[in-house]
């Protein structure tokens, strides 16, 4: 069905392990380990999510699906990172990412606005990151990690 027949809705909530896989390999980020998704989850400070249903159920029941969305972990109050923000390809380009980045740093603002929220974001990503008023540090970035890339 052609995207210009779907109405998009984000909200909080969190995805299911099997949406938060699917999102994160459509996006091309890196699959996690499908044992820890879980608890990875339910640690989650706050998490928006965004749907998808078909404007036109005459050719069947309306089904709404996860296309998109960006995860807030941290300790609550002084440090926070933005993390999987992914929209699923079929459904980008038409600003769910910057939707989805808006409403979290406006929870972000309203509900721990002293905090220091820092992201890894990919080249093609930056540009999304400064509309917000993310700027690029001093420092370097390190990772250690089994499964990332």
């Amino acid at each position: 069905m052609p995207s210009s027949e779907y109405q998009y809705i984000i909200q909080p909530s969190l995805p299911s392990p099997a949406d938060y896989v699917r999102l994160r390999t459509l996006s091309g980020l890196t699959p996690p380990p499908v044992s820890a998704v879980p608890l990875a989850l339910s640690n989650s400070i706050h998490c928006l999510l965004a749907t998808t249903s078909p404007t036109s159920p005459e050719q069947g029941e309306a089904v709404s699906e996860v296309v998109g969305m960006v995860r807030l972990i941290g300790d609550g109050a002084l440090f926070l990172q933005l993390v999987d923000v992914c929209v699923d390809p079929a459904h980008q380009g038409r600003g769910l990412g910057d939707r989805l980045v808006s409403q979290m740093c406006a929870w972000i603002d309203e509900n721990a606005g002293d905090a220091y929220v820092s992201l890894i974001a990919d080249p093609m990503g930056q540009g999304l990151y400064r509309k917000k008023g993310f700027v690029e540090t001093s420092g370097i970035g390190m990772r250690r990690s089994k499964w990332g890339r």
